[in-house]
């Protein structure tokens, strides 16, 4: 049978969860074993990039706080990894600081 690795963007899927459907509550393991449908899903990974300035805001720290949470819910996944990044804002635009940590 076939294998799939399931890429999710998780600030992607956050906005277009939050701007179309009003935030509801999904079940990561479920979507990705969708996605995967027909195939054995080999594994999902889930790419975010948090955001937080330097300093970062008490705002900011709160936020991460919850998302790292959040992380480390999804990575008791079976066959769900997490991968991290960072930005840097350039102006008004945010740019990829470095490659996802592992």
């Amino acid at each position: 049978m076939d294998q799939a690795v399931i890429l999710l963007d998780g600030g992607y899927l956050a906005a277009i969860l939050r701007d179309e459907f009003g935030e509801p509550r999904i079940d990561h393991l479920k979507l990705s074993e969708k996605l995967s449908e027909g195939c054995t899903r080999f594994r999902t990974y889930y790419h975010c990039l948090p955001y937080q300035s330097d300093p970062a805001t008490e705002n900011e720290r709160r936020r991460y706080s919850g998302k790292t949470k959040f992380f480390t819910m999804l990575e008791s996944l079976p066959r769900v990894d997490v991968r991290l990044g960072k930005l840097r804002k350039r102006g008004r635009v945010l740019r990829r600081l470095s490659a996802p940590e592992r």
